[in-house]
């Protein structure tokens, strides 16, 4: 996990800022923003209470890096597609629906069965002979009765 990622709803952008809330990098979809472009958006010195919610999403869990993929790939199509794209979709909305569909994959199972009707294009080998590793290691924990 890479700490201080964060997520502008309202821009597009994806930020790499460092413990002081400074962004030292920036995306704008995939394409690396240049750092004339990075300090009109955010300025180029120390921003205290900024970078939260509503319009920034933090990028802290192993969930919310699919998420933030996702939401990169439509901030592209947008920006090279704006045909197809409805009117009046904006990039706080398009941020909006992607945690929304990414909230009912998990929560009706959709992802799960995915997965489990083919484990071998998302779980490698390593990653099958890591959890017998975790079971091996969770027997070893369990109360033993000698």
């Amino acid at each position: 996990m890479v700490r201080g990622l964060v997520l502008d709803k309202k821009r597009g952008n994806i930020l790499k800022m460092d413990r002081h809330k400074y962004v030292k990098v920036a995306y704008h979809g995939f394409r690396e923003m240049s750092k004339e472009e990075k300090v009109a958006a955010y300025g180029s010195t120390l921003i205290r209470d900024s970078f939260d919610e509503p319009d920034y999403a933090l990028i802290d869990t192993l969930f919310s890096l699919g998420e933030a993929y996702l939401f990169a790939q439509l901030v592209d199509f947008m920006d090279s597609n704006p045909a197809k794209v409805p009117s009046g979709t904006d990039y706080a909305l398009m941020y909006r629906d992607v945690r929304s569909a990414v909230d009912l994959c998990h929560r009706d199972g959709t992802l799960k069965r995915m997965v489990a009707k083919e484990p071998s294009r998302g779980i490698s080998m390593k990653t099958w002979q890591l959890c017998r590793c975790f079971k091996c290691l969770e027997n070893l924990d369990a109360p033993r009765s000698w």
